[in-house]
């Protein structure tokens, strides 16, 4: 006859923990660590069992939010203790003759729809960064060199729990212990190797956010430029004009012909011709 197996669900402040741990021999440390929700992504061993730090992650914003779930894994007993939803896990249907799933299966199925719930963030990630390549070329604002520094922040603490996740598959597929099966070692180099994707999607995006960084600081630099040549070259243009409005405004005694009522047309007649011919030389010379 088959032992009834448990599953218990239990929140960090959930008083019924405690008493869980006496009954199944659980260290204090690991139920103190259930209360924490600031854990590092980690697999540690106890008297009979299997604790796992698992990490939910969702996206605001560009800032990566994270919230602990933690799975004990017995002989008989499978319980979670979390604050965010459990992504919509179902237990596996019934095995031949009606045999209700097995704890492993049950650790198995939780831990893999996790690491699936990882890609989309990734992909959002990725489509977010898509948008800042469009960005950085035609307004490299301050507003964009915060954006892809918030990305970077978010890749990093992504990479820290692909990372850790991925050394918890590891070890679980690597461990020679009764609480997994042996026929569940090839589904857990399965999410090892998912892991393995994710890791190298999110280095892979974060070398993009390092190569839209340096196209952000040249084109900044190359519209400082484009700014200081055109401010140069109406210095330029219009010099000319300050000369010889300079030189006809001095407080001096001027020959009787200044005094004809068409010289203020000849002087202007003179700048703009002045200005007109410094125009043809610049644009030949392809400054303008």
């Amino acid at each position: 006859m088959v032992a009834a197996m448990e599953i218990k669900d239990f929140l960090p402040s959930d008083p019924q923990l405690e008493e869980f741990g006496r009954q199944h021999g659980i260290h204090p440390l690991h139920i103190e660590d259930c209360r924490s929700d600031k854990q590092q992504a980690k697999l540690e061993a106890g008297d009979g069992y299997l604790f796992a730090v698992l990490k939910i992650i969702q996206l605001a914003d560009d800032e990566l939010i994270t919230s602990d779930f933690d799975v004990f894994l017995g002989s008989d007993y499978v319980a979670t203790v979390h604050k965010a939803s459990v992504l919509g896990f179902s237990l596996p249907p019934s095995g031949e003759m009606g045999l209700p799933p097995a704890p492993d299966q049950v650790f198995h199925r939780l831990l893999d729809r996790i690491v699936d719930s990882y890609l989309p963030v990734l992909d959002e990630v990725e489509d977010r960064i898509d948008l800042l390549e469009d960005r950085v070329v035609r307004e490299p604002d301050s507003d964009v060199l915060q954006r892809i520094a918030d990305l970077l922040a978010t890749l990093l603490d992504l990479r820290r729990v692909l990372a850790n996740t991925r050394r918890i598959a590891f070890s679980l597929y690597r461990t020679d212990t009764p609480l997994l099966g042996k026929n569940l070692q090839p589904f857990l180099r399965d999410v090892h190797d998912h892991l393995e994707r994710d890791l190298a999607s999110a280095n892979s995006e974060r070398e993009r956010l390092k190569g839209l960084l340096d196209i952000y600081h040249s084109s900044l630099a190359s519209r400082n430029n484009e700014a200081t040549r055109i401010l140069t070259v109406m210095g330029t243009v219009s010099l000319p004009f300050v000369v010889i409005a300079s030189f006809f405004g001095m407080s001096l005694r001027y020959p009787l012909w200044m005094n004809w009522p068409g010289t203020i047309l000849a002087i202007v007649g003179v700048i703009v011709a002045v200005t007109g011919g410094l125009l043809f030389y610049l644009r030949k010379r392809n400054y303008l």
